[in-house]
């Protein structure tokens, strides 16, 4: 994945996709959204791409997502994150150095379109070995294994 240098993740739509993270949201989401934005914390961390995340809906207690480390954004009413991402790669002076990681596949194809990079979530696993120790991935995956 040469070339990126900014990751925008679709928070909900990875979040329902990776097992681990989707039983954690059935009975916390706000756990499940932390959980996630841990990891890309460290991934931003380690391989010193930028990373946001984009999540539909408001926030879920004001001011958790404080000095994360990342770009942390609630789609507000009106918003989806999807339009909230299209904006983005849009505005990208260089879309082809940005990669948007959602399970989406029409979301994908108008990224695609606007010259970014389409990923899955399954290609998180991928980017967190390429960048990360392996205990960042392992309670994120640690059900996929």
């Amino acid at each position: 994945m040469q070339g990126i240098r900014h990751i925008v993740v679709d928070g909900h739509s990875v979040i329902h996709h990776l097992p681990t993270l989707r039983a954690l949201h059935s009975r916390k989401p706000a756990a499940a959204r932390q959980l996630l934005i841990s990891v890309l914390v460290h991934l931003q961390d380690y391989s010193g791409m930028r990373v946001h995340a984009v999540f539909d809906g408001r926030q879920s207690s004001p001011g958790a997502d404080e000095h994360v480390g990342i770009a942390v954004r609630y789609a507000s009413a009106g918003q989806t994150a999807d339009s909230i991402i299209e904006r983005a790669v849009g505005a990208a002076r260089q879309p082809d150095t940005v990669a948007v990681i959602t399970a989406d596949h029409g979301e994908g194809h108008t990224i695609s379109a606007l010259g970014a990079h389409w990923l899955e979530p399954d290609a998180l696993a991928t980017l967190l070995a390429e960048h990360c120790p392996e205990w960042v991935a392992a309670e994120l995956f640690k059900k996929t294994r």
